[in-house]
C-alpha cells in the first residue's frame, strides 16, 4: 500500500492553467485592511519588485504577512488604494473598472507613485477621455502633476484658441512671463488671419510647433523629452 501511495504522488501533475501558487499580501491603509496576491504587486510594480527583491537581512520577512503584520502605506487614501485595486485584480470585482475622472485620477496618482507602467499608460488615457470638461488651468496642473506634456501642450493651444481675453484667476495662476507668451502667440493667429465674407477667421497653422518652441523648458518639465522640432504624441 505504501509503494502504490508513493508510486500515485509521482504521477501527478501540476495543472498549467489551475494550479495556482499565489502568496498573499497585506496592507494596512488607514483603519482599514487589503489582502492581495502577491504577484501583481511584485510584477507589475517597479517599486514592489524591488521592495521584494531585497535581502531577507535588509526587511522583515513577516511583514504583509498577516492581519497582525500588515505593510503601512502612509498617507494613501483608501479609495484611491481600492481604485487601483479594481485595475490590477478585475476577476475579483467582477470585472468592475474605475468610473469617470476621479476615480481614473485615483489610479493615476498611485501608479505614478509605485510605478506601476502598465497601469499608468491605461489610467492616462482614460483620464485624457474626461480632459474635455475640465478648464486649461485644470489640465495644466495635471499635466505637470503627472508630467503629462501632451496635457501641457493641449492646455495651451485650448488658451491661445479661445475668443475670450484671460480672465485674472487664469493670469494669477499662470504667471506674467507665460501669460505674455501666450498673448504673442495670440496676437499672431490675428495678425495672420484671413477674411472671408466678412468674417475674420485666425490664422492657427503650425500653432503646436509655435507652443512647442516658446515652452520647451516647461514641457520638459513635464516630462517631454522630444526636441524643439518635434510635439508631444497623443495618448
Amino acid at each position: 500500500m505504501q509503494s502504490s501511495q508513493t508510486d500515485s504522488k509521482k504521477l501527478l501533475a501540476r495543472d498549467n492553467l489551475y494550479y495556482w501558487e499565489r502568496p498573499m499580501i497585506t496592507f494596512a491603509v488607514e483603519d482599514t485592511l487589503f489582502k492581495v496576491p502577491q504577484k501583481e504587486f511584485e510584477e507589475k510594480s517597479g517599486l514592489f519588485s524591488d521592495l521584494f527583491s531585497l535581502p531577507a537581512r535588509l526587511v522583515s520577512t513577516t511583514e504583509g504577512s498577516s492581519d497582525d503584520n500588515p505593510i503601512h502605506l502612509e498617507s494613501i487614501d483608501p479609495n484611491d488604494f481600492r481604485r487601483l485595486l479594481m485595475v490590477l485584480y478585475p476577476e475579483n470585482c467582477m470585472n468592475v473598472t474605475p468610473q469617470g475622472h476621479e476615480e481614473w485620477i485615483s489610479v493615476l496618482k498611485l501608479s505614478t507613485m509605485w510605478d506601476f507602467v502598465d497601469v499608468r499608460t491605461r489610467a492616462l488615457r482614460e483620464v485624457s477621455a474626461t480632459l474635455e470638461s475640465k478648464t486649461p488651468l485644470d489640465r495644466i496642473a495635471l499635466a505637470k502633476e503627472y508630467k503629462v506634456p501632451r496635457w501641457l501642450l493641449d492646455a495651451y493651444i485650448a488658451l491661445v484658441e479661445q475668443s475670450e481675453p484671460l480672465e485674472k484667476k487664469e493670469i494669477d495662476a499662470l504667471g506674467l512671463e507665460t501669460v505674455y507668451r501666450l498673448l504673442q502667440i495670440r496676437e499672431d493667429t490675428w495678425r495672420n488671419s484671413k477674411g472671408t465674407k466678412g468674417k475674420v477667421l485666425r490664422e492657427f497653422h503650425g500653432l503646436e510647433d509655435r507652443i512647442v518652441d516658446n515652452f520647451y523648458e516647461q514641457l520638459k518639465d513635464a516630462g517631454y523629452s522630444g526636441s524643439r522640432d518635434e510635439v508631444p504624441q497623443q495618448i
